[in-house]
């Protein structure tokens, strides 16, 4: 069993989820951590990064020994999209 970690930027994306998709979202992402099963999938080309669907919403993680940290939280059309940066 790994401990799962959200990153500021995930807890962030996932205050913009409605109410009604996001207990899944926190749900199936313990669940996944306890039970290594999901819809998840490696990402090609996005070294060490994986994604869990749940409905219209992706989640983006990175795993270690002992953690999944999730890195994003977003609509499908969104998900792997760049954020931009303001600078």
């Amino acid at each position: 069993m790994r401990v799962l970690v959200w990153s500021k930027a995930s807890c962030d994306d996932l205050a913009k989820v409605p109410k009604h998709a996001s207990g899944g979202t926190v749900d199936k992402m313990v669940s996944y951590c306890e039970t290594g099963e999901g819809n998840v999938r490696h990402l090609a080309g996005k070294s060490g990064n994986w994604r869990l669907r749940d409905g219209n919403y992706r989640v983006i993680f990175g795993l270690s020994d002992t953690q999944v940290i999730v890195k994003r939280v977003a609509h499908r059309r969104e998900a792997f999209r760049e954020k931009k940066t303001l600078g």
